[in-house]
């Protein structure tokens, strides 16, 4: 389960390099704001909400399962 900021940052990471994704495709996917996955990225968001860390955790595994 992602718990911090930094593994937010890193499973995000992971899944656009699986999957080549852009920030607006990823936002789509996870189901957050195109600019959330910027600020995530760019640690400008030091405390993600538990249900965006959720949704991310979700995504991370399906990609996981799919492409890794």
């Amino acid at each position: 389960m992602i718990e911090t900021a930094k593994q937010v940052k890193e499973a995000l990471a992971e899944i656009q390099a699986l999957t080549g994704w852009t920030n607006s495709r990823l936002a789509d996917k996870v189901g957050v704001h195109r600019s959330s996955i910027g600020r995530l990225l760019t640690d400008e968001a030091e405390n993600p909400s538990l249900l965006t860390m959720e949704k991310i955790d979700k995504e991370l595994k399906r990609v996981r399962k799919v492409h890794g």
